[in-house]
């Protein structure tokens, strides 16, 4: 996916510029991992067979339910 391969270009733009431990860097590889994980997603939700309503709102909750960690409040 373009978002993907767009955010990929800009941790190495960011790196490259502002060297590896840069807030702006960091910013940029979240960015990153949100582009593979909507990527994984839609590659998933497309596959045959589809997935049902019952297994997508169990995805939903299981995606808005504060899991602990780093992005304990988000």
């Amino acid at each position: 996916m373009p978002e993907r391969r767009s955010a990929a270009g800009r941790v190495a733009q960011l790196t490259r510029h502002h060297g590896a431990n840069h807030p702006s860097v960091a910013a940029a590889r979240d960015e990153l991992r949100e582009a593979r994980l909507i990527e994984a997603i839609h590659k998933e939700a497309e596959a045959d067979p589809p997935l049902s309503l019952e297994q997508r709102t169990r995805l939903a909750i299981l995606l808005l339910q504060p899991l602990g960690g780093s992005n304990a409040a988000a």
